[in-house]
């Protein structure tokens, strides 16, 4: 028996809400308290530089200094020697910036991506009437707000990077969508 295509299968089930519980138990596992510390190069790898690299500790402590340094020992003073060394280290840590930048980015891109999927699903659960098609969409659609969820606890910086323009239009959006669904195919 199949239930009516009213509002109470618009209500999440345990099945759903056990993926979204799901996504934030993986969110909190991923996020820099738990997987950041105890495996910072993989922390690195899924929310900062997108590749395994020196931690920060090894990259400030064997900074490329110029050759040139090294060439003329009695001809080079120590003001001259530490001043390549905070250029050296500067320009690591600019270009370890430009990379967590051009990541974060990326995953941002990523979530919004997400979200826009998600509001198509809903879309789309009002336009069909097959049960088993309804109840697919309903998983996928659970299941990428746990992976948003997940990605989002896992780096929290995200949501800063996120225009106001996109977060008041995902909230009309919503809003639409959950105060005026769409008719439902007979």
């Amino acid at each position: 028996m199949q239930p009516d295509s009213g509002s109470a299968q618009a209500m999440p089930n345990q099945r759903d809400l056990w993926l979204i519980i799901a996504g934030v138990f993986v969110g909190v596992l991923l996020g820099p308290h738990v997987l950041g510390r105890g495996a910072p190069g993989l922390y690195d790898l899924l929310f900062l530089t997108g590749d395994i690299g020196l931690s920060d500790v090894e990259q400030s402590s064997s900074p490329e200094l110029p050759p040139e340094i090294f060439l003329h020992d009695e001809d080079v003073s120590d003001g001259a020697i530490r001043q390549a060394v905070v250029n050296a280290l500067t320009k690591q840590q600019d270009n370890r910036q430009e990379k967590i930048d051009g990541h974060l980015a990326r995953l941002q891109g990523y979530l919004s991506a997400l979200i826009v999927t998600v509001v198509v699903i809903m879309m789309a659960e009002a336009l069909i009437s097959c049960f088993q098609v309804l109840n697919l969409l309903r998983i996928v659609r659970y299941a990428l707000l746990a992976v948003w969820i997940a990605i989002t606890l896992g780096q929290p910086r995200l949501l800063s990077h996120f225009s106001i323009a996109f977060v008041l239009s995902l909230m009309l959006i919503c809003l639409v969508a959950g105060c005026l669904p769409l008719p439902r195919r007979q």
